[in-house]
């Protein structure tokens, strides 16, 4: 009589592959965001959103890869 020393519990399935991540949107400058949100194209608004950016970065929310361009922090792996 031949038995089997694997347990019927003990299978091995073929494990999914997590998918993976899209990439980030690309950087973006100020005067882009406020043509995109439809605001007056003016020195004011676009320096406004510029600064509004910068303090968005110092608290980790956006990602200043260059100066002036603006996107989403990379997670860390």
């Amino acid at each position: 009589m031949n038995i089997s020393t694997r347990s019927p519990t003990a299978r091995s399935y073929p494990t999914k592959a997590s998918p993976k991540p899209d990439p980030p949107p690309p950087p973006l400058r100020a005067r882009q965001v406020c043509e995109a949100m439809d605001m007056e194209i003016a020195p004011n608004n676009i320096n406004n959103t510029r600064l509004k950016f910068k303090r968005l970065t110092e608290h980790g929310i956006l990602a200043e890869t260059e100066q002036g361009l603006f996107t989403q922090p990379q997670p860390q792996q």
